[in-house]
C-alpha cells in the first residue's frame, strides 16, 4: 500500500474512507425491505437530465462523478474521489428499474479498484420522488439547479448524529 507523504493527507484520507463508509451503512440501514419498496412511478428517461461530466470539491479533495445518458432500462455512473493527484475511493453507480419504479445502486472501491462490500452486495437507494429537477433516493438526493449546475445531497450518520454531506458539481469543460 502507497501511504501519503505526508500526515495530513493520510488522515484526510482515513477521514473520506470513514465518511464513505458511514454512507454507506445509512443508506443500507435506511433502505426498507426489497419486498415493500413502492416509490413513485418512474423510468430511468425521468432522470436522463444527471447524464453528463460532473466536478466539484468535497470531502478534502476533488471529485468528479460522470453518467452515461439512459440506455435500455438503465443508467451507469461513475464517482472519483481525489486528494492531490492520487485517487482515495471511487464507486461505480446504475440507476435501474424496481418494480414500477427506480432503485441507485452502488458499489465502492478503494484507490487501487478493491471492493469494500462483498462480492454479491451493494448499497441501494430506493426512489422517494422524481421531477423535472430532483431525484430524491432514500439517502441520497440529485437537484438540479440550472444546465451547469446539479448538487447531490447524501445522508450521513456518524456517531449516532445524521447530517447532510453536500457535492456541488458544475458540468465540465471540455
Amino acid at each position: 500500500m502507497n501511504l501519503p507523504r505526508s500526515p495530513f493527507l493520510f488522515i484526510s484520507g482515513i477521514l473520506v474512507v470513514l465518511a464513505a463508509t458511514q454512507v454507506a451503512v445509512r443508506a443500507e440501514d435506511s433502505a426498507p425491505p426489497a419486498e415493500s419498496v413502492s416509490g413513485p412511478k418512474a423510468t430511468v428517461e425521468d432522470l436522463k437530465w444527471i447524464a453528463g461530466h460532473w466536478q466539484g470539491e468535497a470531502l478534502g479533495g476533488r471529485f468528479e462523478e460522470t453518467w452515461n445518458p439512459p440506455l435500455g432500462d438503465s443508467m451507469i455512473g461513475m464517482f472519483k474521489l481525489l486528494n492531490g493527484e492520487q485517487t482515495q475511493f471511487c464507486e461505480l453507480l446504475m440507476i435501474l428499474p424496481k418494480q414500477d419504479s427506480l432503485v441507485l445502486r452502488l458499489k465502492h472501491f478503494s484507490g487501487e479498484l478493491v471492493g469494500w462490500e462483498e462480492k454479491d452486495k451493494y448499497v441501494e437507494f430506493p426512489l422517494v420522488r422524481v421531477s423535472d429537477r430532483v431525484a430524491e433516493f432514500a439517502g441520497l438526493t440529485f437537484t438540479r439547479i440550472n444546465q451547469d449546475a446539479m448538487h447531490i445531497t447524501v445522508m450521513v450518520e456518524r456517531e449516532g448524529e445524521q447530517s447532510e454531506l453536500k457535492f456541488e458539481c458544475h458540468r465540465a469543460k471540455k
